[in-house]
């Protein structure tokens, strides 16, 4: 089996983000995120809280983003991911 990737799935308390989580936790260390539960928290409609939810999860190899995401949220979260140095991140969408 591939190494087991470090991988933050925002929204993971939703529909979408509850299956994500399902195929990807038997193979690889999932990180959860959301504006009210999840290991770390995040809003994404809002950069400070993206940024902190970001910085407190560490060092990641992938980023799933299975929230709800309007126009502005979703630039905001793109402008805050940008400079992230951590190795190969991927933006799911």
């Amino acid at each position: 089996m591939a190494d087991r990737l470090r991988i933050l799935v925002i929204g993971a308390s939703g529909i979408l983000g509850r299956s994500v989580v399902a195929e990807l936790a038997p193979r690889h260390e999932i990180i959860t995120a959301g504006s009210k539960s999840g290991d770390v928290r995040i809003d994404i409609a809002d950069p400070a809280s993206i940024e902190a939810g970001l910085r407190a999860a560490g060092a990641l190899d992938a980023i799933a983003c299975a929230a709800g995401v309007v126009a502005r949220a979703a630039r905001a979260f793109s402008r805050s991911i940008e400079g992230l140095q951590t190795g190969q991140t991927y933006r799911v969408f």
